[in-house]
Parts: structure tokens; C-alpha cells; sequence
């Protein structure tokens, strides 16, 4: 049986369980990764934790979650990874 791979945004990686995820879903068939939305600290932290400055490349990256959203009407799915404090947003 075939699957369309859900199309998936993400929104921060603050959050440890939403780094977790995205590492998870980065190679996995199920999903095709079509954005992520983050400030520019977190991205540099982040790929210094994953051990590549071109880990986001193939990937359309915002800094701004509503720009991402606009651009994105595709998006089927969103890992909200703001930090525990930003969870009311």
C-alpha cells in the first residue's frame, strides 16, 4: 500500500521534544518536510547540535511563522516547538 507523505511545516525548536521530531521525521518516507519557521539563534544552535551547518538547506527556512504559513498553504501538518514558556501563544 502507497502513502502521500503528509507535507509538514515546523514551527520552533526550542522545544526539546520538537527537536526529537524533527529528527525523527527529517529522513522518514511518511513525511516530506516543506518548511520550518524559527529565529536565526535557534538555527545556529540547532545545527550546531546536529553537527551540520547545511542541515536546513534543501529545506524552505522563515523566521517568521506566519510568512511560512502564507507561503505554505500545502502544509497538512505543524510541529509547534516553541518554548514551554510561548505555549499560550
Amino acid at each position: 500500500m502507497n502513502f502521500k507523505p503528509i507535507k509538514l511545516g515546523v514551527m520552533g525548536l526550542e522545544n526539546s521534544h520538537a527537536q526529537s521530531m524533527f529528527a525523527g521525521i527529517m529522513n522518514n518516507p511518511l513525511f516530506e518536510v516543506v518548511a520550518i519557521s524559527f529565529d536565526a539563534k535557534r538555527r545556529m544552535v540547532t545545527e550546531e547540535m546536529f553537527g551540520s551547518s547545511t542541515i536546513f538547506d534543501k529545506y524552505d527556512v522563515y523566521y517568521d511563522d506566519e510568512k511560512m504559513v502564507e507561503k505554505h498553504p500545502e502544509i497538512e501538518l505543524c510541529i509547534l516547538g516553541g518554548a514551554n514558556c510561548d505555549h499560550y501563544k
